[in-house]
C-alpha cells in the first residue's frame, strides 16, 4: 500500500507502521508441528487453514494483503503449495519480507503498493486472498474489503483475521493503552461478514478462533515508571492465563470461543464465479 489512498483511511497510518517495522522483532516462523503451548494459536489457525482452504485452488496463488515481515507467506507457500505474493505500503516493511522470502528460497512477487491503487496485472489474478490484523484499521470496514476482492479470481477465496476487539482482549488493550486500541475501529463477527456480504462476496463461515489470546495485547510507547511497570506485570500474568487456557484447550477438550473470549475473528469468503446478473435467479412465485 503506497502513501497515497491508504493513509487516509488507516487509523495507523504510514508513518507509524514504518517505526513499527523499524522496532518490532520479526515474527518466528509458523510451525504447525511445534510441541510449545505458545505454538497452540499458530495449530488452531493451521486447522482452519485446512479445513476451509480445501475449496480454493489447489496450489493456486495467493497475495497477502499488508504483508510486513511476514510469516504467513512462507506458511501458505510450503504448507499448501500456493504461488506467493504480498503488498504493503511501507517500504521497510515490503522489503523485509521480500528478504525474508528470499531467506527462506521461497519465490515471491512483493510490492510497495497501496491496496486500494492495485496494479493492473494483480487485479482478478489470485486464488486466494489473505489478510491479518489489517482491515480493522481502516475507517471503512466495507470498502477495505471491496478493494481486497479486486485482487480475487471469479470464484476465489478470501480469508480476513482481526483481533476480536469487541472482547477481552479488547478490553484489556483499552485499558492498559488506549492510543494503540484507538488505532483499531472493532467489529464483531457478525459485522465482519456482513462487510463481506456487502462488498459483493459469499459469506462461508464467520466465526470467533483461539480463546482468550492476551498475548497480543500491546504496551507499545507507554512511558516507563511505575505504571508501565505494574501493567507489564499484570500483563505477564494474564499472558501465563492464556497459556493455562490453552492448555486445557488442548488436553482438556477443545473450547467455543465466543464474542466475549474469542481471540480473532475469521472470516472466509469467496468471489462469485459469475456477476449476479450472468446467474440463473428464480423467479419470484
Amino acid at each position: 500500500m503506497s502513501v497515497s489512498t491508504s493513509r487516509h483511511l488507516d487509523r495507523a497510518g504510514k508513518q507509524y507502521w514504518d517505526g513499527v517495522w523499524a522496532h518490532v522483532d520479526s515474527p518466528r516462523a509458523i510451525d504447525p508441528s511445534a510441541g510449545s503451548i505458545w505454538a497452540h494459536r499458530d495449530q488452531l489457525f493451521h486447522r482452519f487453514f485446512k479445513k476451509y482452504l480445501a475449496m480454493a485452488h489447489p496450489r493456486g496463488s495467493v497475495i497477502e494483503l499488508g504483508c510486513a515481515r511476514s510469516a504467513w507467506l512462507p506458511y501458505f507457500a510450503t504448507e499448501f503449495g500456493y504461488g506467493a505474493a504480498g503488498l504493503d505500503y511501507s517500504e521497510s516493511g515490503a522489503r523485509q519480507t521480500a528478504e525474508r522470502m528470499e531467506e527462506s528460497g521461497i519465490p515471491a512477487d512483493i510490492r510497495c503498493v497501496d491496496l486500494f491503487d492495485p496494479p493492473a496485472d494483480w487485479l482478478g489474478k489470485f486464488d486466494l486472498v489473505v489478510w491479518f490484523g489489517v482491515v480493522e484499521h481502516f475507517e471503512n470496514t466495507a470498502r477495505a474489503i471491496q478493494a481486497a476482492a479486486a485482487y480475487l479470481k471469479p470464484g476465489g477465496v478470501m480469508v480476513t483475521e482481526a483481533p476480536n476487539m469487541v472482547g477481552l482482549v479488547g478490553l484489556v488493550q483499552r485499558w492498559f493503552n488506549r492510543p494503540v486500541y484507538e488505532l483499531h475501529v472493532p467489529v464483531s463477527r457478525t459485522r465482519l461478514a456482513d462487510a463481506h456480504t456487502g462488498a459483493g462476496l459469499e459469506v462461508v463461515t464467520a466465526q470467533y478462533l483461539v480463546p482468550i489470546d492476551f498475548g497480543i495485547v500491546n504496551l507499545e510507547n507507554v512511558p516507563k515508571g511505575i505504571v508501565r511497570y505494574v501493567k507489564d506485570r499484570i500483563l505477564y500474568m494474564l499472558r501465563l492465563l492464556t497459556g493455562c487456557l490453552w492448555w486445557l484447550d488442548r488436553r482438556v477438550g477443545p473450547m467455543t470461543p465466543g464474542r466475549l473470549t474469542g481471540g480473532f475473528i475469521m472470516v472466509v469468503a469467496r468471489k462469485p464465479a459469475a456477476p449476479l446478473s450472468d446467474r440463473d435467479v428464480p423467479l419470484p412465485v
